[in-house]
């Protein structure tokens, strides 16, 4: 079991859709999933058996019944979840606790009991995939970063690579500094609370370079939101 004074830094897959895969391991005994990271998604999930309707995915689809660990929600509050993705893929379920296993490039696992997952019945628009489901990296309470603990200080960062193994790391092994390192500041907004937002100062083309600031696009507290799911940029125009 990996503890703060291990480095916690899975290995990522690049599958042909462009989505970046990551290893967990779910329920007890442990059943492996890979599931697609997404900054701009809150929950974990993974579709289920019984399966209403499911896509394929490559691994086999978890099965609630067989692990000693799985609580489904039983509070007054709601239990099921419905998520619809910018692409029209979406997920429909049930909210429930789990041990969650993260294994690291060290050979030392994080262990996650009692985390809250979803659990998928009716999934559909991974069909391309072969993922799970999907690891919500954003800020809200039921993502995985927020549920790994203050050991891993809310913090992650990652490395992509257009072919191979990629690499995201959790924790202190996740700050990033040195001499050519750059920032920028990151925000957060109250009308869409859980996205990483940045300040979009101009767009360049070639020699041609147009500025947001003048136009309704530009902003001091955030006009663009960081989705590493997404297969493409997408910028409004920029009127002048």
């Amino acid at each position: 079991m990996i503890n703060s004074n291990h480095l916690l830094m899975p290995t990522l897959s690049l599958i042909p859709s462009y989505l970046y895969l990551m290893k967990l391991k779910i329920g007890t005994p442990p059943v492996e999933i890979d599931a697609a990271i997404d900054t701009g998604s809150h929950i974990i999930w993974t579709q289920c058996l019984p399966c209403l309707h499911c896509y394929k995915q490559r691994n086999p689809i978890f099965d609630p019944s067989k692990s000693s660990t799985y609580k489904e929600c039983n509070t007054t509050q709601s239990c099921d979840y419905d998520l619809v993705y910018g692409d029209l893929s979406y997920s429909k379920g049930r909210l429930a606790t789990e041990t969650v296993t993260i294994q690291s490039t060290s050979g030392h696992s994080y262990v996650m009991p009692e985390t809250v997952i979803g659990c998928s019945h009716n999934s559909s628009g991974l069909v391309r995939s072969t993922a799970s489901g999907i690891v919500g990296l954003g800020w809200e309470s039921l993502s995985l970063i927020s549920q790994m603990g203050k050991n891993m200080l809310g913090a992650f960062s990652y490395c992509f690579s257009h072919e191979g193994t990629s690499k995201i790391s959790f924790g202190s092994n996740a700050i990033v500094s040195g001499d050519g390192t750059v920032s920028t500041p990151m925000f957060m907004k109250k009308e869409k609370r859980g996205y990483y937002y940045l300040n979009l100062d101009a767009v360049s083309v070639g020699e041609a370079r147009v500025e947001t600031l003048g136009t309704p696009f530009h902003a001091v507290d955030g006009n663009i939101l960081i989705d590493i799911n997404r297969l493409w940029k997408h910028f409004n125009l920029l009127a002048r």
